[in-house]
This record gives C-alpha cells, structure tokens and sequence, in this order.
C-alpha cells in the first residue's frame, strides 16, 4: 500500500507542475498577444507612374509615422523621433522586384528586409508583424509611338566638299523635349553619309509626357549640292573652249600692248591643264579649286625664234547641282613680270634684245604652279608635251 501512495504523490506533483507550466506560458501568451500590434504594411506605400509599358514603381515607407506609434508612450520630442526614425531605416527596409517597364496588368511585389525584429519588440513593448504586399498595375494611359525624322527637315547647303548640314526640328511633335545633333556638320561633299541623333533625355522625356521614340537616330546621304570639279575630266569641251579662247584673246592683247611690231606669234599652243583641288579651302588664302590652260608659244623676232610656256589660272570651277557647269571668264591670272628701265620683274626673260613673259622650260612652270602649292593642293595633269 504505501508504494501506491507514493506513486500518487508523483502524479499529483507532476499534474501541479504541468498545471503552473501551462499558467504561466498561458500568461506569456495572453501577455504577447495583449501588446500593442504594430503591422509594418501599414506603413508602407506602393506608387507607380508613367504610361502602358513604360511606367515606373517606387515604395515608401512612413519611418516617422512607424516611430511615432511604437514610442507614442514615451514621450519623445521630434528630434529625438527624427534620429529614431533614421535609425530604424537601417534595419526595416525592403525591395520590389520589379521597378520599371511596367503595363496595365503587371504586379508589384513589395519583400521586407527586417533586421533583429525581437529587440525591437522588447525595446517598445510591442508585437510587430509584417508580410510580403501585391499590387496589380491598372490604370495607365496608352504611351505614344512617334518617329520625330518623319517630321525632322535636314537640308544640305553650301558648295561640295564644304557643304554644311541644318537640321530644322520646328514642326516635330514634343519639340520641347527633343534636341537634334549630327555627327559631321561642315565639310561636306556630295555622296558622305551623316547621322543625325537626338541629343537630348529623350527616354525619360518621353515616359513623363506619354511618347516612346521609335527610332532615336538616322543615316542622310549628302545630296543635291553645287560642287568644285576635283577632275579634269568633268570639266567640259564647250567650257574648256571658252577658257582657251579667253586666254587666247588675253594673251594676244598682252602682245598687242608689249612688243614691237617685229615680233610675231608663230603659235599659241594648248598642251593640257594642271588642276589643283584644296587639301583644305578653310585655311586662309586657299582657292578650293584651280586650272591652270598651259601653252606652248612660239615667237620670232628679227634676232631668234623663242619658245617657251605659258599659263592662264582659272579659279572656282562648279558643277552646279542641275548639271551645268560655272567658271567665272573674267576671273584669271597669267604670269607677271616687266622691263623696268631694263630691268626684268617677275617671270621675265630676255632672249638677245627681246624680252618675254612665262617660262624658259616646262619644267620651270611645272614646278612654280604646281610643286610650291603640293603642301596645300592635290593635282591632275593632263599636259602632254610636243
């Protein structure tokens, strides 16, 4: 009998103590549960913003409201709540997995990111809970396609190879917003591609006024300009005629008033041209192109019969756009020189008693027309000598 008494005994010890375990874990529980709740969703504040397909998301959360009510008992002042508040955005933040591109129909997920959330609880005397939060994208407005080129006007000017581009943006649509540049503006020749681009945030532009650019740049082929001849071959048979009568009918006259009536030309001969085309017309003193007409001219005078060479310079030579072609005949240059008291200037010679104007060699010529201008000109030649 007394072993099962002391049995009992045991029970009973052990039912008492259950009894006071599940009183006072009761209590804890009544206790935690009977805190104050503090829910972090509440705080918190999905947006989104902009147009179908290219909205953008972005959270907030209230750190100073969230502070304010879990020390609402404290009694602290407002700089204290600020540092507070600062704090805490270390430890309670969170992220959304998808920020930007956003369309009708689209959800947001907002994830906390809780830091040693159980001192926080201790410290304020408080349960705290929190879960992830959706929201379904509805609502925006229809973005825009637009092409601003279809509107954009580029015109070339200018003379070739020194064309120069102008972009006229003035009757695109959200001509507020964008801005036009092109990669190559000054220099330019018929046939060179340029791109012309937006220059301005036209992205972001564009997200807050309801457009989306369908192409930000585009490629123009330089067309339609007035050029300088860079060949020989396209100056043509009519206009090299004139040329050649011209420099005729100067040098005759040039005769006519220099020498005596005993000196006679025996031939005026045309042998080719040399044409000199700017390495780079914008440095000062640079013609952008040049011909010089070369003659071989023979002359007698009682004493001998001369030959030497001869030029006449013709400057600007154009092929204009509509396919003719430009020289101005009035504008030209020959050799220089005089007999100044018997003293020969410039390209003067004398031969016995006689003196003339041009060149005593082909080769003189040649390299005082062409091979002192190399540094600043290409040249074509098409002299051919006899």
């Amino acid at each position: 009998m007394e072993k099962s008494s002391s049995k009992k005994k045991v029970i009973i010890i052990l039912a008492v103590l259950i009894i006071v375990a599940a009183i006072v874990i009761g209590y804890f529980a009544i206790s935690y549960y009977l805190k104050k709740e503090i829910v972090l969703n509440d705080y918190l504040e999905i947006s989104y913003d902009g147009y179908d397909g290219e909205a953008m998301a972005k959270y907030k959360i209230d750190y100073v409201g969230l502070v304010e009510d879990l020390t609402e008992d404290f009694g602290l002042s407002k700089y204290d709540l600020l540092e507070i508040a600062y704090e805490t955005e270390k430890d309670i933040t969170g992220k959304i997995d998808v920020t930007e591109k956003l369309k009708n129909g689209d959800e947001i997920t907002f994830e906390w990111d809780v830091k040693d959330i159980k001192s926080y609880e201790k410290r304020y005397d408080c349960r705290i809970k929190y879960e992830s939060e959706s929201v379904e994208v509805k609502g925006l407005e229809e973005s825009v396609a637009y092409d601003p080129f279809d509107d954009l006007i580029v015109t070339f000017s200018g003379i070739s190879p020194n064309g120069t581009v102008e972009i006229d943006s003035t009757k695109i649509k959200y001509n507020d917003y964008l801005g036009f540049e092109a990669n190559v503006t000054k220099n330019l020749k018929n046939g060179d591609v340029i791109k012309v681009f937006i220059d301005s945030d036209y992205e972001r532009y564009g997200k807050e006024n309801g457009f989306h650019i369908v192409e930000s740049e585009k490629e123009y082929t330089v067309e339609g300009l007035d050029e300088y001849i860079t060949s020989i071959d396209s100056i043509p048979e009519e206009s090299l005629v004139k040329m050649q009568n011209q420099a005729k009918d100067t040098f005759t006259a040039f005769a006519a008033n220099k020498w005596t009536d005993k000196e006679i030309i025996k031939s005026f001969e045309y042998i080719g041209s040399y044409l000199l085309v700017a390495k780079d017309s914008s440095q000062y003193g640079v013609d952008d192109n040049s011909v010089y007409l070369i003659y071989k001219v023979t002359m007698s005078n009682p004493e001998n019969e001369v030959t030497y060479y001869y030029y006449t310079k013709f400057f600007d030579l154009i092929k204009y756009a509509d396919g003719e072609f430009g020289v101005d005949l009035t504008k030209y240059k020959v050799p220089d020189g005089e007999d100044v008291w018997g003293y020969l200037t410039g390209k003067a010679f004398a031969v016995g008693s006689y003196w003339y104007v041009g060149y005593q060699s082909l080769d003189l010529l040649f390299n005082d027309c062409v091979t002192k201008n190399l540094e600043k000109y290409t040249y074509e030649s098409s002299v051919k000598e006899q």
